[in-house]
C-alpha cells in the first residue's frame, strides 16, 4: 500500500471515530448530523470504524490491522478420545447453541461427529472427496479428508465453522476434525459405490491407513433457494440497498442472512459461495445456511478474488446491528482461544496465527465501509436488522 493511501485510511479512520465520539458525548459542532437515536448509542460506543466522504475511496487494498496484539490464549482441556477414533474430541462447548436454533445441542453435535463409528459411507462430492456418514439417531455428517487438490481445504472448514462462532452466527453448520481408518472406508462403503473406493483412496492423503479431515454436520432438509440466479440477485440487492425500499417483513431473516453472509465470506476470504451449489436454506425459504468453506483462508488472497469479493460487500448497504458491534469487539486473543478449541488448529499455531492476522485485516475492511455508510446515511438507516 503507498504511503499516500495508507495516510488516506489513516486520516478517514479518524474522522469517522471522531464523529462518533462526538455524535455521544455533551459538545456537538455546527453542521454535525443529529445525534443518533437512543437505540444507536451501542454502535457508538463500540467505536465503529469507517471512512469519511465518498465510498467509491475503499478500494479493495486491507488498511492496517488495528486490533489489539494477540494475547497468550488459555489452553483448553481436551477429552480423551473414543477408543479407535484416531482424536481427541473437541473441547466442551456452552451446549445452547444450535444450528438455526433448532435440533440436537452443538456438544452433542461435535461429539457425534468426531468419534461416532459410521454405519455407512456414500461418496457425494462433486468437484472434491466428500463422504456422506451416516452416524444414526438424530444426525449425519459429511467427511471431508485432507486430499491432493485441497490438503488445506478441511482445516478451513473447521476455521470458517469457529470464526463464525465469535461472530455469533448460527446457520454455518458445526465442524470438527474427525479420522477414518482404510478399513472403515471399504467396509462400509455403499454397495452401489463400491467401484469408486480405488478412486477416493487415490484421491486421499493418508497417514498410513489413516485419514484425517472435517466431519461436518450434514442439513437434512437443505433446499436449493436459486439466489445465484440474476433475477434473484436483482431482488434480494434491493433489499440490502440505501436505494431499495422496506425489507418485505417474510423476507426480513432471509435478508439479515445475505447481509450477513456477504460481511463473513469476506472477513474469511472465501470467494466460492456464488458458484451454484453454495446457497442453500430452508424448505420454507425463510432462513439461509452457510456451507462449503474448502478454499477460504487463501493467505495471500490472489488478487482478482479479493476484487470479486469487495464487489460482493458492496452490495451490500445494510447490516445486522449485533453482528457489526461484535465484530468491532473482535480481536486476536479470543479469535484464537476459538480457534485453538478444535485439537487440528490447535496443533498449528504458525497458520492459524497468519489466518487471524488476515481475519482481522478484512475485518478492518467491512467495519471502514459499514462506517463510511453511517456517516452519510445514519446508523438507523445502515443498521436495520437485529
Amino acid at each position: 500500500m503507498s504511503t499516500a493511501r495508507a495516510v488516506c485510511r489513516a486520516a478517514g479512520y479518524a474522522m469517522v471515530v471522531a464523529w462518533l465520539a462526538g455524535a455521544c458525548g455533551s459538545g456537538r459542532h455546527a453542521g454535525d448530523d443529529p445525534a443518533p437515536p437512543e437505540g444507536d448509542r451501542d454502535v457508538v460506543a463500540a467505536g465503529l470504524p469507517g471512512h469519511a466522504g465518498d465510498r467509491a475511496a475503499h478500494a479493495p487494498m486491507l488498511p492496517p490491522a488495528v486490533a489489539a496484539p494477540a494475547q497468550p490464549s488459555p489452553e483448553p482441556t481436551t477429552p480423551p478420545a473414543a477408543a479407535g477414533s484416531g482424536v481427541g474430541a473437541p473441547a466442551a462447548s456452552d451446549g445452547a447453541r444450535r444450528l438455526l436454533g433448532v435440533g440436537p445441542d452443538e456438544e452433542s453435535v461435535l461429539r457425534a461427529l468426531a468419534l461416532a463409528t459410521p454405519r455407512r459411507i456414500r461418496p457425494v462430492g462433486t468437484t472434491s472427496v466428500v463422504l456422506k456418514l451416516d452416524l444414526g439417531a438424530t444426525i449425519d455428517g459429511a467427511f471431508k479428508p485432507r486430499t491432493t487438490l485441497h490438503p488445506l481445504g478441511w482445516l478451513a472448514e473447521i476455521a470458517a465453522y469457529r470464526v463464525a462462532r465469535c461472530l455469533g452466527l448460527d446457520d454455518v453448520p458445526p465442524a470438527v476434525t474427525r479420522t477414518l481408518r482404510r478399513e472403515q472406508l471399504r467396509e462400509r462403503i455403499d454397495p452401489e459405490n463400491a467401484a469408486q473406493v480405488s478412486e477416493l483412496e487415490s484421491a486421499i492423503l493418508w497417514d498410513g491407513d489413516l485419514a484425517t479431515g472435517v466431519a461436518i454436520q450434514w442439513i437434512r432438509g437443505l433446499t436449493p433457494l436459486g439466489l445465484e440466479r440474476e433475477h434473484r440477485v436483482v431482488e434480494w440487492s434491493a433489499w440490502l440497498s440505501q436505494a431499495g425500499g422496506p425489507v418485505p417483513p417474510e423476507h426480513a431473516e432471509l435478508a439479515r442472512d445475505l447481509s450477513n453472509a456477504l460481511v463473513f465470506d469476506y472477513v474469511i476470504g472465501n470467494f466460492d459461495r456464488w458458484s451454484g451449489s453454495n446457497l442453500g436454506g430452508t424448505p420454507d425459504g425463510r432462513r439461509l445456511y452457510l456451507r462449503d468453506h474448502n478454499l477460504a483462508f487463501a493467505s495471500p488472497l490472489p488478487h482478482e478474488q479479493s476484487e470479486r469479493l469487495w464487489r460482493r460487500l458492496g452490495r451490500a448497504e445494510r447490516f445486522s446491528r449485533s453482528l457489526v458491534i461484535t465484530l468491532r469487539r473482535l480481536d486476536a486473543a479470543q479469535l484464537s482461544a476459538e480457534l485453538a478449541r478444535d485439537p487440528s488448529l490447535r496443533d498449528r499455531p504458525r497458520l492459524v496465527a497468519g489466518w487471524v492476522r488476515d481475519v482481522l485485516r478484512r475485518r478492518d475492511a467491512v467495519l471502514s465501509h459499514v462506517g463510511a455508510l453511517i456517516d452519510e446515511h445514519t446508523a438507523a438507516r445502515v443498521l436495520v436488522f437485529p
